[in-house]
């Protein structure tokens, strides 16, 4: 088990604590010469200090501390060797998994709070690859781990996976859980566009379709028709300040 640091460059950060050495040291050379009667008794030119020292050194060591810990915290150090190196085994919720298999490993669900596998089954939508870089990010380094997924994934981004494990991805039969929750109503839209911006109708309306039931149409005229019902939201497809009959249908409750 040892100490390490993810960015040790930060360190140079540390030239940091000659700032507070030189304020002190240029408040200390301070002098004010003041005049006094007796001052033609003594010498023209004062004898240097034999010795640098400064005031105030309990400031001058907490303001040396605190730049020290930003320094250190810039550099991110981490304990490695740290933690439980047993076997871990993540299984995305649906997969088909033989306990017997991994008796000499940890195995939980790729669910938030990684449950054990003997939890029920999670339900509902799961950002996968979002759980599984938390827990790539979470087990110590030298961890083996391993990965049972179905064939296909609900839950991925656009992100590519960059890990710091090697992971050993097995795909097993099973299929994820569906999403619990009811999808969210389409959308009533209509459109409103002037001349000006006639050519860009067309790809709202491809957006606007995407969204709609089949056989529902998409109510599109031009600025001078009449507005449309609460119920639907209102795209404003036109240049200049929105005009009063539009600002009023959105003050009593449309959505534009």
């Amino acid at each position: 088990m040892g100490v390490g640091l993810l960015f040790p460059a930060a360190l140079a950060a540390l030239l940091a604590l000659l700032v507070p050495l030189a304020i002190h040291i240029a408040r200390k050379s301070e002098q004010l010469p003041t005049d006094f009667a007796a001052l033609r008794w003594l010498r023209s030119k004062p004898r240097p200090r034999s010795r640098l020292r400064f005031d105030e050194w309990p400031l001058l060591l907490l303001r040396l501390l605190l730049l020290a810990l930003v320094a250190l915290w810039l550099a991110q150090p981490v304990l490695s060797g740290a933690g439980d190196d047993t076997p871990y085994v993540a299984v995305v919720p649906g997969a088909q998994v033989d306990r017997a298999q991994f008796t000499d490993a940890r195995v939980h669900w790729l669910a938030p709070g990684f449950p054990p596998i003997e939890d029920a089954t999670p339900t509902g939508p799961l950002p996968v690859a979002s759980l599984i870089r938390q827990l790539d990010a979470d087990l110590p380094a030298g961890t083996p781990l391993t990965i049972l997924t179905p064939q296909v994934i609900d839950g991925a981004d656009a992100a590519r996976l960059h890990l710091s494990h090697k992971v050993d991805w097995r795909i097993v039969p099973g299929t994820m859980p569906a999403p619990t929750t009811a999808a969210a109503p389409a959308p009533t839209v209509a459109i409103r566009f002037d001349a000006a911006h006639r050519p860009a109708l067309r790809y709202l309306r491809a957006a606007a379709m995407s969204w709609q039931p089949t056989g529902r149409t998409i109510d599109s005229a031009s600025i001078d028709s009449p507005l449309p019902d609460r119920q639907h939201v209102l795209i404003w497809l036109a240049g200049g300040t929105l005009p009063d009959s539009v600002t009023d249908w959105i003050t009593q409750g449309g959505t534009a």
